[in-house]
């Protein structure tokens, strides 16, 4: 087999590692929009036997968003913003249209506004901060 397909042996002295220099509130967000996820997709598997098909179908969509915009930011991609924006205004839509107690739709309004100016802050990764590092 070897004959057939010859590999190149691994030389350490020429491995280059890939970095990317992500930015602190990047990584903070990310790991905080996770974590809302997981809750999020706990309570929606907990509760998918009482949902019509739509909500079953409108819930996955949103979770599977959610998980791609995330993504996204951590690859520092332009569409991953435009992706969070339009997440939180789906949200605050949603939201109201579904007639949600007044605290209940307080507090997601807050989330969702606190949320979207922390993505205000985040910048996408430019070709330069994206660095191969020899070791």
């Amino acid at each position: 087999m070897e004959k057939r397909f010859p590999l190149a042996k691994f030389d350490a002295s020429t491995f280059k590692k890939f970095d990317i220099n992500m930015p602190a509130l990047t990584i903070w967000y990310s790991l905080l929009q996770h974590i809302i996820i997981v809750a999020v997709v706990y309570l929606y598997m907990k509760n998918i036997t009482g949902m019509n098909m739509t909500e079953q179908l409108s819930g996955g969509a949103f979770i599977i968003v959610s998980l791609l915009s995330i993504g996204g930011l951590l690859e520092g991609r332009q569409w991953a913003l435009w992706l969070e924006y339009l997440r939180y205004f789906v949200l605050l839509l949603v939201a109201y249209q579904l007639s949600l107690p007044n605290h209940v739709f307080i507090i997601l309004a807050a989330i969702s506004l606190l949320s979207f100016s922390l993505v205000s802050f985040i910048k996408p990764l430019k070709a330069d901060t994206v660095q191969v590092k020899a070791e």
